[in-house]
């Protein structure tokens, strides 16, 4: 076997064969390279870290785009960071932790983002909703029946595909639109 070989930033290899990865908290051996050349041994523990540099990047785009939910992105950071943390490989290790730590405050903007987009559909369904009953409000009142039924049948097919909102709302507009079409 040939003399051990370092990386000074982020592993080495010592003389028995074993190769090890240094972070902020230490080294660790992340695997062994016997009768072989300690720089090969590097190299091919590099290209495993090359390899999780693609994942996050992958993970960051995706991120960014909004391709992922913020629940799933949340799982899926948590994923790779524990991938990170326990990798077989010599690189910057921390320097990916810190970019998947980095991408936190994005998803909780999505999230709030998110929540807000929800809470407006929401008013917008409410407000179609109490449009539709005080229609239905109307329609109980006249004295075209046919004409009416069938408007009634129509409104509470629009009522169907509206964005569902709080329970109570709902039944109390409903219930408005039930009583008035009595």
């Amino acid at each position: 076997m040939t003399e051990a070989a370092d990386d000074p930033g982020f592993g080495r290899v010592d003389a028995d064969g074993t190769v090890y990865v240094r972070t902020k908290d230490g080294e660790r051996v992340v695997g062994q390279w016997p009768d072989g050349d300690p720089a090969a041994a590097l190299s091919f523990y590099r290209k495993r870290y090359d390899g999780l540099v693609v994942e996050v990047d992958l993970l960051e785009q995706r991120i960014k785009a909004g391709a992922l939910s913020p629940d799933d992105a949340t799982s899926t950071v948590s994923k790779v960071k524990r991938t990170v943390a326990e990798a077989q490989a010599v690189g910057d290790l921390d320097a990916l932790t810190a970019r998947l730590e980095a991408l936190e405050p994005l998803i909780t903007q999505r999230r709030e983002a998110r929540k807000a987009e929800r809470v407006a559909k929401a008013e917008e369904a409410k407000q179609a909703k109490l449009t539709i009953a005080e229609e239905a409000e109307k329609l109980a009142t006249s004295n075209d029946w046919r004409n009416g039924a069938n408007r009634l049948r129509d409104l509470l097919a629009s009522w169907k595909s509206l964005h569902r909102i709080d329970k109570a709302s709902g039944e109390q507009q409903w219930e408005a639109s039930r009583s008035s079409s009595r």
